[in-house]
């Protein structure tokens, strides 16, 4: 049984989905209902069931965990999971314990402590890169890679420059996406990024097309600018894209992991965007407010300016791709290992 309550939890899953699926294993996904979570659930055709729909704000969140306990509790009876694996879902966390079944976390976001404090005690293993800043102690297990190469890695992920075309975009030319979030995540307390949206487009649209991703509603100025294709495209536009620049530290990571020259723009910081800065060169942090916007506008400016090809960001790609594992492959052995760890210790009991 695997828990999503994100998009890009099933993005990060799908593929394990489909290997385990393939080696004869059940696997039903319980979904909690935000954004396009649904939609992409249906589209790779991967078993699930819903419990609720996303709630706004943390105090809301807590409130509905009881009722999302109670309806995982009764789809866990149905169908016996002998693993449960997901994200830090607390829902996920208690119907594990209460069934006495252990339960994998795959977590990569340091600053989600508030749902980390009621979830972790409750897994036999706490997954992360090797980046994740924190001990988290005999639970804790390292791999050396990302999240992100679990659907954009090369040997899962292929482009398609069609999408150019839908966007009616020439051949070679320059493409700035920019991202920006609504800050209604638990972890997004008190975040925030880039204070004027419109100077900031202004500032770019000299330099090449600007394609904006957004969570809310954009000004009016900017309408033009929006992203509208199906979601599933994003990842082949940013394949094709000269720069990212957001306030989304997972599509930073998503261009990074395609060989896009990416920043980051947020007041809090990821171990992962840490060390795509620090040892591939594939992304750039500005985490120190106002002034650190100004900072980031001037790289994005002087990266346009002085931007020849894709060469230099494809190897550095490949670099990073060739120096971590192929974390599918990994997260499949670790699940198998658990099982077996599992059913040999009922069997002795």
């Amino acid at each position: 049984m695997i828990g999503v309550s994100h998009p890009k939890h099933v993005l990060i899953f799908k593929n394990l989905v489909q290997s385990l699926i393939a080696e004869g294993n059940d696997v039903l996904v319980v979904a909690v209902d935000k954004d396009i979570t649904l939609y992409l659930l249906s589209k790779f055709n991967i078993p699930y069931i819903v419990i609720g729909k996303n709630q706004k704000g943390l105090l809301r969140k807590l409130l509905y965990i009881p009722w999302w306990v109670y309806l995982t509790f009764k789809s866990a009876k149905r169908f016996k999971p002998d693993i449960f694996v997901g994200r830090a879902i607390p829902h996920i966390a208690y119907v594990s314990w209460l069934f006495k079944k252990p339960f994998i976390i795959f977590e990569d976001t340091e600053i989600a402590t508030a749902v980390h404090k009621i979830t972790f005690p409750f897994a036999k293993m706490i997954v992360t890169p090797s980046s994740y800043q924190d001990n988290l102690g005999e639970k804790h297990v390292k791999f050396k890679g990302f999240f992100e190469q679990c659907y954009l890695h090369t040997s899962y992920f292929e482009p398609d420059s069609s999408v150019l075309q839908e966007l009616n975009i020439k051949e070679n030319e320059c493409i700035i996406l920019v991202r920006f979030v609504s800050w209604n995540a638990s972890h997004d307390i008190n975040d925030s990024g880039f204070s004027n949206k419109i100077d900031l487009i202004n500032s770019l649209i000299n330099y090449g097309k600007v394609i904006i991703s957004s969570e809310d509603k954009l000004p009016t100025e900017l309408e033009t600018y929006c992203f509208n294709l199906p979601y599933e495209k994003m990842h082949h536009l940013m394949f094709y894209s000269t720069l990212f620049l957001g306030e989304s530290a997972t599509m930073g990571a998503e261009c990074a992991m395609l060989g896009v020259p990416s920043i980051f723009v947020s007041t809090s910081r990821r171990g992962y965007t840490d060390i795509l800065e620090s040892q591939y060169g594939l992304l750039y942090n500005f985490s120190g407010g106002s002034e650190s916007q100004k900072f980031a506008l001037e790289k994005a400016i002087s990266i346009l300016s002085d931007y020849q090809n894709s060469v230099e960001w494809k190897n550095k790609m490949k670099y990073m791709v060739d120096d971590t594992i192929d974390v599918n492959k990994f997260m499949v052995q670790l699940i198998q290992d658990v099982f077996r760890e599992s059913f040999n210790d009922c069997s002795h009991k």
